[in-house]
């Protein structure tokens, strides 16, 4: 695991410099957005920001003589960090690698179909990502279980009662096109000025069979279907029916590692994923104009994980997946979800291009 150091150049950011008995001028001037529309994001700004969260700990936790105005100052600083927090992912004036700046949306209608929406990456993002959209925002749900379907509903309407939330059960090993289209020929595109696909709908496939194995084609066309072929019928259809010039299109492919380095006895997985992202690259590079951003979410401990790690033909995977040193970097759901968030909000990346949860 990387580690995060503060240089001395860092501690000349501080936004809050140590106490002294000095006397001291309560009155907190915020300084963390700028009056001008553009917005160069600091590289620093992770760091940046989490001294803001240590400094708001300690003022909180402090006792200070004069209790009115430890209150207003640190009243002034949540303010702050609220409005600082709000300009990073609401920032109208951010270029994207090879597309013009885009004027902030009224609303937005996200695209969310995860693998278990009931737990896992495909909630936590419909949560958080519900959390950001304005008043007559749409999302729309697509997975097999009904009944946790009708779960993260209501977690993404307790967050933020001010949207619209819709659900489909769908067998994405059963897709096609024509079902796709019966599912947004009702939504009125002209309501609406960013649209975004996030693809996370996916299964490991057959542990027991190592690459020298993999010789059914039936099994091959099954596990293809739901990891590849879903994927490429719903992005089709997506970009064919939100397809305004005035309206920005962002696909996020939730990907892996084992898209990109080989593991033993999971050839399903690192063919499905590594397929999935050259799809991607290739959309990208034929329509520029697209926000495609492939994410690695990192070793988040989901029932995938725990099936790899107890099922694998492999017993040195077996033993790495659960291996004490291995824990040490298991990545909380809230966390990568969030991390996705803050990098769809800032674009630091190139269109196509992969990012990794533990990428600096």
């Amino acid at each position: 695991m990387d580690s995060c150091c503060v240089s001395n150049e860092l501690q000349t950011l501080d936004p809050w410099p140590q106490l002294t008995t000095d006397a001291v001028d309560f009155q907190f001037e915020n300084n963390f957005t700028t009056n001008q529309r553009s917005f160069q994001p600091l590289p620093d700004k992770e760091e940046y920001l989490q001294r803001l969260e240590q400094k708001l700990k300690r003022l909180k936790n402090s006792s200070q003589s004069d209790t009115t105005k430890r209150h207003q100052i640190v009243d002034q600083l949540c303010e702050a960090r609220k409005s600082c927090l709000e300009h990073l992912v609401d920032s109208d004036n951010i270029v994207f690698e090879n597309e013009q700046p885009i004027t902030q949306p009224s609303s937005l209608s996200a695209w969310i179909n995860p693998e278990q929406p009931f737990k896992g990456i495909g909630q936590c993002l419909a949560v958080e990502i519900g959390k950001l959209l304005v008043p007559e925002s749409t999302i729309i749900l697509m997975a097999r279980d009904t009944n946790g379907l009708e779960k993260t509903k209501e977690m993404v309407n307790k967050e933020n009662s001010d949207i619209l939330v819709e659900y489909y059960s769908v067998d994405f090993y059963n897709s096609n096109a024509t079902m796709f289209e019966k599912i947004v020929e009702p939504i009125d595109s002209t309501k609406y000025e960013l649209f975004l696909l996030i693809h996370n709908a996916g299964s490991v496939g057959n542990l027991d069979h190592l690459a020298a194995d993999m010789n059914d084609p039936d099994e091959w066309n099954k596990y293809m279907l739901l990891n590849l072929y879903s994927v490429t019928c719903l992005t089709s259809v997506f970009l064919s029916k939100f397809n305004s010039d005035t309206a920005e299109r962002c696909i996020v492919n939730i990907t892996s590692l084992l898209g990109i380095e080989p593991f033993k006895s999971v050839g399903y997985y690192c063919v499905g994923k590594a397929s999935r992202e050259m799809f991607f690259r290739v959309l990208a590079l034929e329509n520029p104009t697209l926000n495609i951003l492939s994410y690695s979410p990192g070793p988040v401990l989901t029932d995938m994980y725990t099936n790899i790690s107890l099922n694998s033909k492999d017993e040195v995977v077996r033993e790495q997946f659960t291996s004490g040193q291995q824990k040490q970097y298991i990545v909380k759901v809230e966390d990568t979800c969030q991390k996705l968030v803050n990098i769809l909000a800032m674009r630091s990346y190139k269109t196509g291009g992969r990012v990794d949860y533990y990428d600096k």
